[in-house]
C-alpha cells in the first residue's frame, strides 16, 4: 500500500482519535497483544501507540491465521480492524476462552479488546 503525507497525517488524526476514546483502557496497562491491519493508515497508527508485541493480519491471511490458531500470550488483546477480521480473530480467541470485554465501531473499523 503506497501512502501519501495526506493520507499519514490523516491516518494520524483518526489514529489519535481512537486513541483518545479507546486510550482509557490501554492505559490501564499495555495490552498483551496487539491486532492491526497494515494494509490500513487508522490501524498502523494505533499499532505504532504501543510497544507491545503484535500481529498484522494483512499477512496472516496469507498464513491461515497461525499466530492466532497457537496459543496466545496471558493478558489482554486490543485490535483495531475492519468486520471481518474482527470477526475471525474474536472467534479464535473465543476458542482459547477469551471474551470480549469492548466493541466499538470506529469509521469503517472496529476497535476492540478482549480478555
Amino acid at each position: 500500500m503506497r501512502v501519501s503525507r495526506r493520507g499519514f497525517v490523516k491516518a494520524g488524526a483518526a489514529g489519535a482519535a481512537v486513541l483518545g476514546s479507546h486510550g482509557a483502557a490501554l492505559a490501564a496497562g499495555a495490552p498483551a497483544l496487539l491486532v492491526y491491519d497494515s494494509r490500513l493508515a487508522s490501524s498502523i497508527a494505533f499499532a505504532a501507540a504501543s510497544p507491545c508485541p503484535a500481529i498484522d493480519v494483512a499477512r496472516e491471511h496469507g498464513r491461515r491465521w497461525q499466530a492466532l490458531r497457537g496459543a496466545l500470550p496471558p493478558g489482554r488483546i486490543a485490535g483495531l480492524t475492519r468486520w471481518q477480521d474482527y470477526v475471525l480473530v474474536r472467534g479464535m480467541a473465543e476458542d482459547q476462552r477469551r471474551r470480549l470485554v469492548s466493541e466499538r465501531r470506529v469509521g469503517n473499523l472496529i476497535a476492540f479488546e478482549l480478555a
